[in-house]
């Protein structure tokens, strides 16, 4: 990457940390990823079934009446709706790489829709993909730029872990905020803690779940005003993303930023660490001592039921259930193998034993595995 575009990518990641906190800043970060990747179109769609408001829908660069032609005559003809359904999270794939490209260019997707506005090739990266949501970018470019290039593509898979935090960050915070009047009162409607921390991780300020979640037996503590989490893995992992040299490094994918942790009892979180610069502080009206601002929530406990009972049938590992629910639960493979602190080699390794175990060949098959162990059936003997 040259020093412009690796100019053009920090300019990327931090306006994705922005809109973060601040979701009409969504365009703005799409447009910076529409100039580093020389795309025409950038749209983010994420779903949750369990979140009541409508899918987030951003999109950049569309004509507003061929994206009204699309939903009424050419969504259901698009041939590579069902590619979504095949790739898991952090996998991504082009068009114009596929082997039937030749005969894409002959159908009547392409000539009724991409041919008449110059779009020569689309891409998609799955951002998160688990038992409850579904979050995907979709990049188009045109004759103009032509098709994706393999380092296009690259970059792409760059920005992946800091497109799924800004996600999974803007959502925890979209939870609560049709339901109040001010920021302070949405932080404290949170299920989510949040805390304000200084450089060195003393708490400038927290939630009310936060501080909730400070009592003996959970996932965090109060030591002396500094902010320790359960599990002395976790809180290393946070020691070493607080004493990072500088927010730029954090902001370009430092250590700790994504933190598993498990209380005494074995309940599990996942922490998120966001350095602040001085827009984000006014965004959470943080005063100027807060350097970064952390979220933990807890994760679904139906995603462990779900493992435990996939490496029950299957007899799979202590350290081949974590990467299965890393990999499905947190992220894909390069995402689990830094959340779980380990080599990306290793985690390929054993999701390629996990693959040989439960007989699927793709994460997107990991997915359907567990949500089939996660039905009210799982466990009950076959007729």
């Amino acid at each position: 990457m040259d020093i412009d575009k690796l100019a053009l990518f920090s300019v990327a990641v931090g306006k994705l940390y922005d809109a973060a906190l601040t979701p009409t800043v969504w365009p703005q970060a799409l447009e910076a990823i529409k100039a580093l990747l020389e795309t025409r179109t950038v749209a983010l769609i994420s779903h949750d079934i369990l979140d009541r408001t409508p899918p987030w829908d951003w999109h950049v660069g569309y004509d507003p009446e061929f994206t009204r032609l699309y939903f009424e005559k050419y969504y259901a003809q698009n041939p590579f709706t069902d590619e979504v359904a095949q790739l898991g999270a952090g996998e991504m794939g082009n068009s114009a790489s596929r082997a039937d490209y030749g005969a894409f260019l002959e159908t009547e997707f392409y000539k009724g829709w991409m041919q008449p506005q110059g779009y020569v090739d689309g891409a998609v990266l799955i951002l998160d993909k688990t038992l409850r949501t579904l979050s995907t970018i979709v990049l188009v470019r045109d004759d103009q730029r032509g098709a994706f290039d393999d380092e296009t593509m690259a970059v792409l898979g760059l920005l992946y872990p800091h497109i799924r935090r800004a996600v999974l960050i803007g959502r925890v915070l979209g939870e609560a905020e049709a339901r109040a009047d001010t920021l302070s009162a949405v932080l404290d409607s949170l299920a989510a803690g949040v805390f304000l921390l200084t450089q060195k991780g003393a708490m400038a300020q927290a939630n009310v779940s936060g501080l909730a979640m400070l009592e003996p037996g959970g996932p965090a503590r109060n030591v002396n005003g500094r902010l320790d989490l359960s599990g002395d893995d976790a809180n290393r992992a946070l020691r070493r993303a607080l004493g990072g040299p500088t927010q730029a490094s954090a902001e370009l994918g430092g250590q700790g930023v994504a933190i598993p942790v498990v209380t005494t009892a074995g309940e599990e979180f996942m922490a998120h660490l966001l350095p602040l610069d001085a827009e984000r502080r006014r965004a959470v009206d943080a005063g100027a001592e807060a350097a970064f601002i952390l979220f933990l929530r807890k994760l679904d406990p139906t995603g462990a039921a779900a493992a435990a009972e996939v490496a029950r049938r299957f007899g799979l590992t202590p350290q081949e259930t974590r990467v299965l629910r890393a990999v499905v639960d947190l992220g894909g493979v390069p995402l689990a193998a830094d959340i779980l602190g380990v080599a990306t080699s290793t985690v390929r390794t054993h999701v390629t034993n996990i693959f040989d175990k439960t007989g699927v060949r793709s994460q997107a098959g990991l997915v359907r595995l567990l949500m089939e162990a996660a039905s009210p059936f799982a466990g009950r003997s076959e007729d």
